[in-house]
């Protein structure tokens, strides 16, 4: 079980960090623990029960969908399709939303996180969107009102586990983890990249200005 439990953690810590967020509400916390749990079933497991058959399909006798389960990545930036009734309306058939993961059912729907509601709900139909800045700043905002400020995994008496690559028999505590979230390079690191995506831009409208007059030039 101990096992297990460090498993998970490292799956979780490995997603969180792969994301642009420096935190996540709680309630996106609960479902990176429940679908990284589910994704470990996915496979078969060495030296397990069968070879060929992973415990998703030996449980739920359902075969995984490529286009279902495989082609959204849990936390991207999603439109959700909105059904509004009536339709003839001003309200909004686009929802901004961040991807939870699929429903567990025979019909292709997808679980979303709203971020005008802060709630759950689900829909048939999303389009995958380019993450940016801006919902970056709406989500970590979202965790600082849950006052998340970064990830932390503890165990049911409250004790807080850290990262398994700490050395064996060095004691932590969280005024290190401070440490690192309050470091002046990685509040920053947002800054930069809008800077860097700024500069990017302003190069290729340079780029498109030559080759217009270039061209113009020629042709007159």
């Amino acid at each position: 079980m101990e096992q297990n439990n460090r498993t998970l953690q490292e799956q979780m810590r490995v997603i969180f960090h792969s994301l642009p967020f420096q935190a996540i509400p709680a309630i996106l916390i609960r479902y990176l623990a429940s679908e990284t749990a589910e994704k470990l079933k996915f496979f078969p497991a060495i030296g397990g029960i069968s070879s060929y058959y992973s415990p998703h399909k030996i449980l739920t006798k359902q075969s995984l969908d490529y286009e279902k389960h495989c082609t959204i990545p849990q936390f991207s930036y999603v439109l959700a399709h909105g059904e509004p009734s009536p339709k003839n309306t001003q309200a909004s058939c686009k929802l901004d939303c961040i991807y939870l993961h699929p429903v567990h059912s025979q019909q292709v729907s997808h679980c979303l996180y709203n971020l005008a509601t802060n709630q759950v709900l689900s829909h048939r139909q999303v389009t995958v969107i380019p993450m940016t800045a801006a919902v970056i700043e709406i989500v970590q905002q979202l965790a600082k009102e849950y006052g998340m400020n970064r990830l932390a995994l503890h165990s049911k008496d409250g004790k807080l586990f850290y990262d398994s690559t700490w050395i064996a028999g060095v004691d932590y505590t969280d005024d290190f983890y401070d440490d690192i979230y309050q470091d002046q390079d990685y509040e920053d690191k947002e800054q930069q990249d809008t800077d860097l995506e700024a500069q990017q831009k302003q190069s290729l409208l340079q780029q498109m200005t030559h080759w217009v007059l270039y061209f113009g030039q020629n042709i007159s």
